[in-house]
């Protein structure tokens, strides 16, 4: 019973911060919009706030919180950045309200990069990625999370100009996870796509990306190496094998990867979709290493899979237009729609059938 109370609890929530995420958008005025964002927010971040036990990781953050970072035994110290935040509201906040206030920030940073699109992209398949997805995984890897949605709006705000503010946020994000340095791959991408605008540089930035993640133990090389952190390095040097293969990972993810394709020549049109779609495809690819490799790692994809909610957005915008022996092919944005919600009502469906993550049963004490 505590498990189909739980289920139907995070479904009415994706259901219901999806459909007023999608109605808020719609305002034109502003302010309007980010006081919209900061209630969804708040309303949403009050399960992670109640959440117990729930969630493999929040034993640790909890032990943390209450009784600091030396009371819980890792391969690696927690990032100094967030024992700083950790220690900081210790002070002030019971356990819940710094539960909340983490997830807050991840949701909210998430929703407003989205927006900065929302004339481009249907924000209902937006926000739906981000509930089915970022959102629920929050409540076992909040820090990480809330790195990605920093991370996510740095990102976004350099594609918009910016430049001091992304590498602000870069240098706050990477002290919540040392991971987020990933995010540096982001301004080389944009540099050499923007400087160069080829489809075959995209093409050989993605085959060298994914000659890299099939030799997945020569990056733990080279992350020992440079930065002589074995915790970190061991993710991919360390044989813990799934049972699981690359090809079985590309075609569990083949719809989404072929919807996003299917726009190749509209994202060229639009210098940041071009870019935010070779990153997402390079965040698959370093995903695709967690489905041979039991350690984890597949979460460093994590970075750039965050752009799913905009870039498949723009896709279930607008109808992809193929060419084929001289004529127009049109692919209509209900068929896309359609692939894009049962893949992840599906993906979501998996997630609870194989309780990823320990989201079931909610409220564990």
């Amino acid at each position: 019973m505590a498990l189909m109370w739980s289920v139907l609890l995070y479904s009415i929530v994706i259901f219901v911060m999806t459909v007023a995420t999608g109605r808020i958008s719609t305002f034109e005025t502003k302010s309007i919009r980010y006081s919209g964002y900061t209630l969804i927010s708040g309303i949403a971040s009050l399960v992670p706030a109640f959440r117990g036990l729930t969630g493999t990781d929040t034993a640790m953050y909890k032990t943390v919180y209450l009784y600091g970072d030396a009371a819980y035994t890792r391969w690696s110290d927690i990032e100094k950045g967030y024992i700083a935040i950790n220690n900081f509201f210790q002070k002030f906040l019971p356990l819940p309200a710094f539960f909340f206030l983490v997830s807050f920030v991840t949701i909210y940073l998430y929703l407003l990069s989205i927006d900065s699109f929302r004339d481009r992209i249907d924000m209902y398949v937006a926000a739906f990625i981000l509930f089915t997805g970022n959102y629920l995984i929050s409540m076992n890897i909040m820090r990480q999370m809330l790195a990605v949605s920093i991370c996510l709006f740095a990102m976004v705000k350099y594609l918009e100009g910016k430049k001091i503010l992304p590498f602000v946020l870069f240098i706050i994000a990477t002290n919540i996870h040392t991971s987020a340095v990933l995010c540096v791959l982001f301004i080389v991408l944009d540099i050499l796509l923007t400087k160069y605008q080829s489809r075959s540089l995209a093409i050989i930035i993605v085959a060298v990306v994914l000659l890299l993640t099939v030799n997945y133990v020569q990056i733990g090389n080279i992350i020992l190496r440079f930065t002589g952190n074995k915790y970190y390095a061991g993710y991919f040097t360390r044989s813990a094998f799934t049972g699981g293969s690359f090809i079985s990972y590309y075609l569990k993810n083949s719809p989404i990867l072929i919807v996003i394709c299917l726009y190749i020549y509209q994202y060229r049109q639009n210098r940041p979709f071009f870019v935010m779609f070779v990153a997402l495809l390079v965040g698959y690819m370093m995903a695709s290493i967690g489905a041979v490799v039991d350690t984890q790692v597949g979460r460093i994809g994590y970075y750039f899979t965050a752009f799913s909610s905009i870039v498949l957005g723009f896709c279930s915008k607008y109808d992809a237009i193929l060419q084929f022996d001289g004529r127009n092919i049109v692919i209509r944005t209900n068929v896309i729609k359609t692939m894009v919600y049962i893949y992840y009502i599906l993906n979501l469906i998996s997630m609870f059938g194989h309780n990823y993550a320990e989201l079931l049963p909610y409220g564990l004490s």
